[in-house]
């Protein structure tokens, strides 16, 4: 946060993940790991006041389908709904 402060920068945007990132084979999102995602990334938020004029502007939820363009698709979207619900709510409310 630091560098981007110092870089002029007036505001930042995180980007997390519900589903997808963690192995090209998964057929269930882990909720405990992004759950801990989320939390870690509340930390960085509540740093962001210490590095005045710098402001978050927003958080990218993301869901990854595959790791490149020939693979085949990771943790559909159905089956990653309970942790898309648990990340907005662990964001939303800490």
């Amino acid at each position: 946060l630091a560098k981007y402060a110092e870089s002029g920068f007036g505001s930042v945007w995180f980007a997390s993940a519900f589903k997808g990132t963690t192995g090209p084979a998964q057929a269930w999102p882990p909720l405990g790991h992004h759950l801990q995602n989320q939390l870690s990334w509340l930390k960085v938020v509540e740093a962001v006041p210490r590095f005045a004029p710098l402001r978050l502007q927003g958080i990218v939820l993301t869901g990854w389908q595959r790791y490149d363009h020939y693979a085949v698709l990771c943790e559909l979207l159905p089956v990653g709904i309970p942790s898309l619900a648990v990340c907005l709510q662990t964001l939303a409310n800490g």
